[in-house]
């Protein structure tokens, strides 16, 4: 039984992927996903998943765009990632939308929200990525590092919740 039915996100995420702008003076003041997961596990609390899973559909965009030149394969794995990543949030949102209020959720909307979110981490990313390589000849850093590890628990993470789901 899948949990998470294609969404109309699916064919938008392809739109995201490697924008370029200014490069910053450093990293994005984002809080480490590895905080966040950590602490929505800690706490149960959805605004912080569904800010990892929007963090983790970015980063994945990026890698999928790097992958490829090099590795068809590879790119379609972040693609996979990506999209699972964004479903996972739009679900997320669309939860907390239905306990706060009454009304019909309208996932359109949630998803057009998802991806414009997404669209300015994917900005963000590409800025800090530029900024690695202007300043160290490397797009990844220690910090890009943790979050490209943190992503991958936190999609462990959502596949064995998943999986617990469906038995």
């Amino acid at each position: 039984m899948n949990r998470f039915p294609k969404l109309p996100v699916m064919a938008a995420t392809g739109m995201l992927l490697l924008h370029s702008g200014a490069a910053f003076a450093s990293k994005p003041e984002w809080t480490p996903i590895a905080e966040l997961l950590v602490g929505s596990l800690g706490t149960s609390n959805p605004a912080q998943m569904s800010d990892v899973m929007s963090r983790c559909t970015a980063l994945n965009m990026i890698l999928s765009g790097m992958a490829s030149d090099f590795s068809p394969e590879m790119a379609e794995h972040y693609r996979d990632e990506a999209h699972q990543f964004i479903q996972n949030n739009v679900l997320i949102e669309s939860e907390l939308a239905r306990q706060t209020s009454n009304a019909q959720v309208d996932i359109p909307a949630l998803s057009d929200a998802a991806i414009e979110e997404v669209r300015a981490m994917v900005d963000g990313y590409n800025e800090w990525l530029d900024d690695n390589i202007a300043d160290s000849g490397s797009y990844f850093s220690k910090d890009i590092d943790m979050e490209i590890e943190s992503c991958k628990l936190a999609s462990r993470l959502a596949t064995s919740l998943s999986a617990q789901e469906a038995e």
